[in-house]
């Protein structure tokens, strides 16, 4: 479980679009999100298979945040274990910059459900290979960090 706070920002706006959390997709089972009335500011990108490299340019769709309805992300693991019938859900948090954005202080409770490191985990239809939860969870961080890099030297490279 991990408890999100993200600052409040100033209402003066530079015209660019800024992200509090950048687009992904979360590699766990399922994660459960708690929010609070009115404290928006969270977007999903459906189905992976239109995802973009870091979503750029794919359609977002914000998500209301009242309190009491919980969100569920799919994560990779789910997307792996039901052989893609459930898709992992890209999604991002924008920072407040256009008229009737939330600016305060935004709060939230991410619960992430994740794969006992022993566990065996595969699909009916065995369309990946079956792993552990460990292997599955050290797959996911080498991919992450690797994707990082190439944004980095990319970057580093303008």
């Amino acid at each position: 479980m991990r408890l999100l706070h993200y600052f409040a920002l100033s209402e003066v706006s530079d015209g660019k679009v800024y992200h509090r959390a950048g687009a992904h997709a979360d590699w766990d089972f399922l994660t459960l999100l708690f929010h609070r009335d009115g404290q928006d500011g969270l977007e999903i990108c459906p189905g992976r298979e239109l995802v973009t490299e870091f979503g750029t340019g794919d359609e977002w769709t914000k998500v209301k945040a009242r309190t009491g309805e919980v969100v569920c992300n799919i994560g990779d693991l789910l997307m792996s274990w039901s052989d893609d019938r459930f898709k992992s859900t890209f999604h991002r948090v924008k920072a407040p910059c256009e008229p009737g954005d939330y600016f305060g202080d935004r709060y939230s409770i991410a619960y992430f459900n994740q794969p006992c490191k022993d566990s065996l985990t595969q699909g009916p239809l065995k369309k990946y290979p079956i792993v552990t939860g460990a292997q599955f969870t050290d797959t996911a961080m080498k991919r992450n960090f690797a994707a990082l890099q190439e944004k980095l030297k990319t970057v580093a490279a303008a």
